[in-house]
């Protein structure tokens, strides 16, 4: 279970990596936008718009690291919902990551994207890991379909 709970720390600093590269580069960001563009918005709302996005993205990573901790110290309390999360993250982040690479980006968010696939399958893999379940023992009688136990 400490392999998955690393690599969720991982993820989350790949998360916030890209983000610190997207204020970095926010000028190629803006190009590539500008270029990829369809709609008739002006060139001033575009880049408003890629900036507005990366303050959301900084927003998002505080609020995920804090719902990483939550979800890291249920783990090792083994709770079964925390274990069904870590899986639907593994899924879900993963098919946001293959959509992602097949938007346009610059070279160097690519390799991250690949990366970042990279972690989430490999959390999964350590999720769905029969060590694992034995880990967080058998599922109690009592426990929801929804919240488990």
């Amino acid at each position: 279970m400490s392999a998955a709970s690393v690599l969720l720390v991982v993820n989350l600093a790949l998360s916030i990596l890209v983000t610190v590269l997207s204020l970095t580069h926010i000028d190629s960001l803006i190009r590539v936008t500008l270029a990829h563009q369809h709609s008739a918005a002006s060139p001033g709302s575009a880049r408003q718009t890629v900036r507005n996005s990366l303050y959301v993205r900084a927003a998002v990573n505080v609020a995920v690291g804090v719902f990483y901790v939550f979800l890291i110290t249920r783990l090792r309390r083994r709770k079964w919902w925390a274990w069904r999360r870590m899986v639907w993250i593994s899924f879900a982040g993963s098919l946001g990551i293959i959509y992602l690479l097949t938007r346009p980006h610059t070279p160097v968010f690519k390799v991250e994207q690949v990366v970042q696939l990279l972690v989430l399958a490999s959390i999964g893999a350590c999720v769905l890991h029969p060590a694992t379940r034995a880990f967080l023992g058998p599922r109690s009688a009592g426990g929801s379909f929804w919240r488990g136990r």
